[in-house]
């Protein structure tokens, strides 16, 4: 198999067994079908670039919850104080600030991606891999206010539009919150201004639908301005999705309120994992050993040597992994707030919530005073526990390796693989286009197979290369707690079970070099795509890195090989000094 078809079937996530109930926060019962639906939350706001209002609201979203924003608070064109449960997609600009962001919960944010072809700094469009083929795109646009709409941005009402046209012609449902800026009775204003009329046309020109309902203010400040100008537009393909639309009445930290949009889109998915941490590792090496009495290994199987190989290495995975799933079950992954919330923050949110209250209804510049002076105190606090909370992390930790990871926390620059473009000029426009372009860019095929042959005298080598003696020392060398390839088995398994699973192992290592082949599932590698630092174009594919992750079990015998070539060989004397990498004492750094 070649390396671009490694990464592919890497690609592939392997079906894991979630424990039965439920799985969302909000369920209903769908008697026609017989079906469990799950509803999911969609929260749109416009945050003004106000701090206290992005650190609140995105800080206290639910896990299943998505929100669309327009005026996000940003350091460097970073959305900040995205808590662990969720992932912000904004748009990728260095030079200009952004004024509009995404933020899905992580497990449908593993399947989504920013469309660059139809982003730019005041809208921003995200696919989301749904249950569905055709999936969902979210959409979250900004009109700001200084002149007419064509006169601001005429890109963005470019790329809006092609964004519509695509949609439409795939069926695909769009989900689109935005902060217009205008008014119009089509959205129950109280007026229409010559900007509302131009945002209908282009709403009428595509067949859209506003979901807005009620006459209640979606912006209100402080000097008694009301009005309804924040939308929610959808296409044909979303009318069905949308199960309610509300704004909320209480006062927000932002003149704009915040609006709940309630959505039906099949099985809300929970994230689950195994925790290696508390697993007793003798207790798991004598259910290895129990298993292995009750179905011992079969040193002489019928088939070819290929064949053999298979079923082999397929016999120790299952026996390994058995016996690892029913002592480390999965569980619900909970992530815990970024803030670390007190009574006294929230005393002088609720003293800024009813402060602003009673501006709204009687504006005077003695309340408007006070407004600003509650606001400030509950900032002081949003920062005095945010340092306290830094300072706690940082005298708990001990270790050198998490210490040098601090940097990286602090200044975290990885992008995220979204669209690419292509030599033509044009942008990828769906995930199979983008992972197929950039394996061909770092794995070009090549027909040219290098074939290796064995002669008479390397017949026995197997014997010098594999044996007791370099298995124990290949084994001391694993280290702990690290990412596993595609057939889940960890270096903690393979060390715990080392005496038991010695002839076993040294079995399949000798006749692999004997008949010079490799199991099946050593072939198949899972891909990860890392960003590289500090690139200007993260549309090229040659800012991303791929890294494979091969199995662990495969991993033992290339090290026992590299035993035999220093120690035998002397591949160390034989290589030039100018060789630095995979070296010891060496670094290319």
């Amino acid at each position: 198999m070649t390396k671009r078809g490694c990464l592919f079937a890497g690609q592939k996530k392997l079906k894991q067994q979630i424990p039965p109930g439920k799985q969302g926060s909000t369920i209903r019962k769908n008697l026609n079908k017989g079906k469990e639906c799950y509803y999911t939350s969609v929260k749109q706001i416009n945050l003004q670039k106000k701090k206290i209002a992005c650190q609140t609201y995105i800080n206290e979203l639910k896990s299943h919850e998505i929100m669309l924003v327009q005026e996000p608070y940003a350091i460097k064109n970073k959305i900040c104080y995205v808590p662990k449960t969720h992932k912000a997609f904004s748009p990728h600009y260095r030079e200009q600030k952004i004024r509009t962001a995404i933020i899905l919960p992580i497990d449908l944010a593993r399947k989504s991606f920013v469309l660059t072809t139809f982003t730019n700094r005041d809208i921003i469009a995200v696919k989301s891999n749904t249950h569905t083929k055709k999936g969902i795109m979210w959409c979250s646009f900004y009109m700001a206010m200084d002149n007419n709409i064509q006169d601001i941005e005429p890109d963005a009402i470019d790329k809006f539009s092609r964004l519509v046209e695509y949609t439409n012609s795939k069926n695909i449902p769009m989900i689109m919150g935005a902060d217009s800026n205008g008014h119009h009775i089509l959205w129950n204003s109280y007026k229409t201004t010559p900007r509302g009329r131009i945002i209908c046309e282009l709403i009428n020109k595509y067949n859209l639908n506003v979901e807005n309902k009620g006459n209640i203010p979606t912006f209100t400040n402080t000097r008694g301005f009301r009005s309804v100008i924040d939308i929610t537009v959808t296409n044909k393909s979303a009318n069905k999705l949308i199960k309610s639309w509300e704004v909320d009445q209480k006062p927000s930290l932002s003149d704009h309120k915040m609006i709940s949009i309630k959505l039906d889109i099949g099985n809300h998915s929970t994230s689950y994992k195994r925790c290696t941490d508390n697993i007793k590792w003798d207790e798991y090496k004598e259910e290895v050993k129990k298993a292995l009495d009750k179905q011992p290994f079969r040193y002489k199987v019928s088939g070819s040597p290929q064949e053999r190989e298979d079923k082999d290495t397929k016999f120790i995975n299952n026996i390994l992994m058995k016996v690892f799933n029913e002592m480390c079950p999965l569980k619900k992954i909970i992530h815990k707030s970024k803030i670390p919330w007190n009574k006294e923050v929230d005393k002088t949110k609720k003293k800024a919530l009813k402060q602003k209250s009673k501006t709204i209804k009687a504006s005077t510049e003695e309340k408007r005073n006070v407004l600003i002076a509650k606001e400030s105190d509950y900032r002081r606090e949003l920062q005095k526990i945010g340092r306290q909370g830094w300072k706690d992390h940082c005298s708990e930790t001990k270790s050198k390796s998490k210490l040098a990871k601090f940097p990286k926390q602090r200044n975290n620059e990885w992008e995220r693989l979204n669209c690419l473009k292509l030599p033509n000029g044009e942008f990828t426009k769906t995930t199979e286009e983008t992972l197929t372009f950039l394996a061909d860019t770092h794995y070009p095929e090549n027909d040219q197979h290098r074939q290796v042959t064995i002669t008479e005298s390397q017949d026995q080598i197997e014997d010098d290369v594999i044996s007791n003696d370099s298995y124990r020392r290949a084994i001391k060398t694993l280290k702990s707690k690290k990412a596993p390839g595609p057939d889940k088995v960890m270096n903690e398994m393979l060390k715990a079970c080392s005496d038991i699973l010695e002839l076993p192992l040294i079995h399949i290592f000798k006749r692999c070099l004997k008949h010079s082949i490799s199991p099946t599932q050593w072939k198949i590698n899972k891909g990860v795509i890392l960003a590289k630092p500090e690139k200007d174009d993260y549309s090229n594919p040659k800012a991303f890195r791929i890294i494979s992750l091969t199995s662990n079990i495969q991993k033992l015998m290339e090290k026992m090989i590299l035993i035999y070539l220093e120690d035998k060989v002397g591949i160390d004397k034989k290589l030039t000094k100018n060789q630095y990498g995979f070296k010891k004492e060496k670094s290319t750094d």
